[in-house]
Formats: structure tokens, sequence, C-alpha cells
């Protein structure tokens, strides 16, 4: 009996540390998760709410998640589709299957298997929906901030090139800014210009995992990121990032992190605006 008691408050107790190390610790946590050739943005926020932007091309999602969630959390309070590519969409239907997912925002208009899959789970789920647009700000109650910049509301529905009809949004906690632009490319980089939207931001997702046809300098120079990571699989038949984006980039004397190279990359913001980095597979 005494043995099973020790067993029992040693269990106790180890529950209890968990619960401890997991709890909300006042910082904003934002991964780029390494989920190979495709995107997936998971924001924690101090209070404990989690933000998921894409989800990747497969079920590895899942795997990165368990990863970097408390082992007792199961939800995503706003799942965040960019665009319905299948490097950005297969994996946010595994996580449909497997969390509860509270919200999910998108621009609609989508069409094909994929994303037919997708709008089914969240029909079967009853989960609400939130078509965004440039008007479609979510103020949350620690705040976090999750400013969308795109698409207009004029074009939604109607864009048919999926890259540049990406949904754009800035995640914005103690002053510093995250821009997240999906697949976006110079076309609408230059839309963004023209109608003077302040992309000005301390950390860009560099656009289309650092395509050539993305990260124009013009635009990086309105952005003027401290950090820019790009979301990458190594040897990816794409040969991303371009050597070109990559020129463009060092150009704005950004530190350039890579999840091809650096793995899963964590940044915390303190209530003070203090930025730190880790990377799970740092070079030195």
């Amino acid at each position: 009996m005494r043995r099973f008691a020790i067993g029992a408050l040693t269990t106790l107790l180890s529950s209890g540390f968990l619960l401890f190390q997991s709890a909300p610790d006042a910082l904003m946590h934002v991964y780029f998760l390494n989920i190979g050739q495709g995107d997936a943005t998971l924001i924690r926020t101090p209070g404990g709410e989690n933000i998921l932007i894409d989800g990747g091309p497969d079920r590895s999602i899942l795997t990165e998640l368990k990863d970097t969630l408390p082992f007792f959390d199961n939800s995503i309070d706003y799942m965040l589709l960019t665009h319905p590519d299948g490097d950005h969409i297969s994996g946010l239907i595994y996580v449909l299957g497997r969390y509860k997912v509270k919200n999910v925002v998108f621009t609609g208009g989508y069409k094909g298997k994929l994303s037919e899959a997708f709008l089914k789970k969240i029909r079967d789920k009853n989960i609400p929906v939130i078509i965004a647009d440039e008007n479609s700000d979510i103020n949350l109650e620690d705040g976090v901030i999750i400013d969308v910049l795109a698409p207009s509301r004029q074009s939604i529905g109607r864009l048919v090139d999926t890259n540049n009809s990406s949904l754009i949004v800035k995640i914005i906690y103690a002053g510093k800014k995250f821009l997240i632009t999906g697949d976006a490319e110079a076309d609408t980089e230059e839309k963004l210009l023209r109608a003077n939207v302040d992309l000005d931001s301390d950390v860009l997702k560099a656009g289309h995992h650092g395509s050539k046809t993305s990260s124009t300098e013009d635009f990086l120079k309105a952005v003027s990121p401290d950090y820019a990571v790009i979301s990458v699989g190594k040897d990816n038949p794409y040969h991303h990032p371009h050597p070109s984006a990559l020129k463009r980039l060092a150009g704005t004397n950004a530190k350039i992190l890579r999840t091809d190279l650096d793995g899963r990359i964590e940044m915390t913001i303190s209530k003070t605006g203090l930025v730190d980095v880790i990377a799970s597979d740092r070079r030195e």
C-alpha cells in the first residue's frame, strides 16, 4: 500500500509539474513549423490561445503540434488558411480531424478536391467560419491582434490565381509585428504598395517559400524586417528558395532563417516587446 501511495504521489507531482511548465507564461510564442515543402505557422498567445496559419502538405503537422502544444491542449482557437494549394491546406484537413477547432478563417470561393474535403470537415463539425477580407481584423483578449491586410472585399471569391489571392495577415503583440503573406507574389505586393498599406514589420514570413516571383525590392523596403523566415523543404523540386530572392532578402540586412536548415523556428515576445529566437537545428 505504501509503495502504491508513493507511486501515486510521484505521478501527481509529475503531472502538476508538467501542467506548471505548460501553463501560459505571459509570452507570445510564434512557431514556424518544420513540415517540409509547405507553410505552417503556430502562434500561442500569452493567454494560451492557439492560432494556426496553414498546415503544410501532409500529416507531419500533427507531429509538430504535438511537440509544441502542451500535452493537455487539443484546441485551435483560430485556424487560418491563406489559400487552398496542397502544401498549405492538406495538413489542416488532418488537424480538423484531430483537434477541436473553434473558428476557421479563409477567403472563400475555393474549388477542387482538397478544398471540398476541407469544407466538408468544417461543415460536419459545425465550426464557425469567418470569410476574411481587409476589414476583418480580430482582436484577442490578451492584446494580440490579427490584422488582415488582403484580399480586398471586392476581390473575395473572384481571383483565379490562388497565390495572388492569398490571405495576408499581420500578427501584432507588444509593438512587434509578424507579416505572413502566404504565396503572394509580385502582383499582390505591388497592389499593397499602391494602396499605401502599412507593411512595416519586425518579422517577414517570406512569400511563396522564397520564390523568385515574391519578395520584390520595393516590397521588402516597405516591410523593413529584422528577421525573414523561409518555410521550405530540403532538396525540394522547385529549388526554393531562389538565389535572387535570397539576394533581395539579404539586402534588407534581415537575419534569414530557413526551416530546411534551421528546423522548427520559435520566436518568443515578452510584454515589453523583447524578441528571443530559438531554432531546433540551428547552424553554428
